[in-house]
């Protein structure tokens, strides 16, 4: 017996408005609920844990080279995990000039804390200056801080949520079930009214709401956050829903 297919479309402002009208569902009420994680990882030839590592051994030398080289390789272990974030994210993450900025919106870093890094490195590499210990030391101690930040989102990343309408326990819930698609890079959303569902409707990484999805996605977990960002993912919608088909 074949199994149907299962439609997909692009998620359109139509699309949503036609739901929210037919279902009742309230964007100002809504609510997020993690429903499943997963692990996810990339991959190069040197991960951002062998840079961490060079950069240690290299400063375990104590002289100007090692301490050149300790700030390079704990610089590189910072660009490495940032890279890593974004190719799970984007297929082609070139076009997004601030890396930092973009990631610390999401909600993954605090780029002033990283930048100190980069303001030792452009000294060593620009100004021909040799790093002091403690600054190579804060170096290393910023990157291994910031790749162990990171663990919380491929370690235990929030793979499938929904984002639901529901005043009392007792009345069947309105919403959308997000899933995230790691291989294509895209989110599949089904729209339910309590009882029934439709077919899949795509948010790939182009999509105006590919970015408030992703933001939901990393920081919904984090209870002390998860009403700023819930916050700001309504206003996307609402925004969104003004749109013409």
């Amino acid at each position: 017996m074949l199994k149907r297919k299962i439609r997909e479309s692009p998620v359109t402002p139509g699309w949503l408005s036609k739901f929210v009208e037919n279902s009742g569902f309230r964007i100002e009420r809504m609510k997020y609920s993690r429903e499943g994680s997963t692990e996810l990882a990339f991959e190069f030839e040197l991960m951002p844990d062998d840079y961490l590592r060079f950069a240690e051994e290299d400063v375990k030398a104590r002289n100007k080279r090692g301490r050149v080289n300790a700030i390079s390789n704990a610089k590189r272990a910072i660009d490495c995990q940032v890279h890593g974030l974004l190719s799970i994210f984007f297929e082609d993450y070139s076009e997004i000039n601030k890396k930092f900025d973009y990631l610390s919106e999401m909600g993954i870093l605090a780029p002033r804390i990283l930048r100190k890094i980069t303001t030792i490195r452009n000294k060593v590499e620009h100004e021909f200056l040799a790093p002091t210990i403690q600054e190579v030391d804060d170096a290393i101690d910023v990157a291994g801080l910031f790749l162990g930040a990171c663990k919380h989102v491929t370690y235990m990343f929030t793979s499938e949520f929904e984002l639901y309408d529901r005043l009392t326990n007792e009345e069947a819930s309105r919403g959308l079930l997000v899933i995230y698609d790691d291989e294509k890079r895209r989110f599949r959303i089904v729209a339910h009214d309590g009882e029934t569902r439709d077919g899949w409707w795509i948010v790939d990484q182009k999509h105006t709401l590919y970015s408030p999805l992703v933001k939901i996605m990393i920081r919904g977990h984090l209870s002390r956050e998860v009403d700023i960002t819930l916050s700001g993912l309504r206003s996307s919608l609402s925004v969104y829903l003004k749109r013409k088909v």
